[in-house]
Formats: C-alpha cells, sequence, structure tokens
C-alpha cells in the first residue's frame, strides 16, 4: 500500500524524472486488468509510516509495515525528505497535498 511517506517519494521522484508518470499516483487511481479497468483506493495514502507503526504496536499487531522496494535514486530522495521533515514536519503533507492541487490539470 501507499502511505503518505512512499507517495512524498514517488511524486518527487516522477517530477524529477525524465518522462514523468503521474497516473499511478493520488489517493485513488485506476488499474488496467485483463479485461477492464479497476478502481483502486489506497485506504493508508494519508498516515505515516510512524503512525502505521504506532497504530499497530498499541493493538498488538505484530511486524511493521515495509516499504515498497526503491531504486537508489528513490532511496537518496527518501533519505533527502526524511531529513528534511527533522526541521519542517509537515513536508511530507505539504508535498502531496500540494500535489493533489494540480493533480486535475495534469489529469487533463
Amino acid at each position: 500500500e501507499n502511505n503518505l511517506d512512499d507517495e512524498a517519494v514517488l511524486i518527487i521522484t516522477s517530477i524529477l524524472s525524465k518522462k514523468p508518470d503521474f497516473s499511478l499516483l493520488g489517493p485513488e487511481t485506476a488499474i488496467k486488468t485483463k479485461n477492464s479497468i479497476a478502481r483502486c483506493i489506497k485506504p493508508l495514502y494519508f498516515c505515516l509510516d510512524r503512525e502505521i507503526n504506532l497504530y499497530a504496536k498499541i493493538k498488538g499487531i505484530r511486524g511493521t509495515i515495509k516499504s515498497w522496494e526503491t531504486g537508489a535514486g528513490q532511496l537518496k530522495i527518501r533519505n533527502f525528505i526524511d531529513a528534511m521533515e527533522k526541521n519542517h514536519p509537515e513536508i511530507k503533507n505539504a508535498i502531496v497535498n500540494s500535489f493533489l492541487e494540480i493533480l486535475p490539470l495534469l489529469k487533463k
């Protein structure tokens, strides 16, 4: 599942790429199946990794969430955003909310 941490990295990675692809970004996307297009809602979209881990700990759920596999470039961006978050606690939320404001324009 994509959560706020993952989505912030994907947004920045897409913006910096030579061929940006925003089709899978946002709280709701479409996934092409063999015969149709399925609607996919990301239930943890606005939750941070640490919030999900805290909820699991409180509820006694063992294990931790595991973020999707990242390439070297995405890992650098993830580390950069995590470092920025120490001085700017709402940076991931700001990245995602800013993207959501322009998303309707990107889908035109």
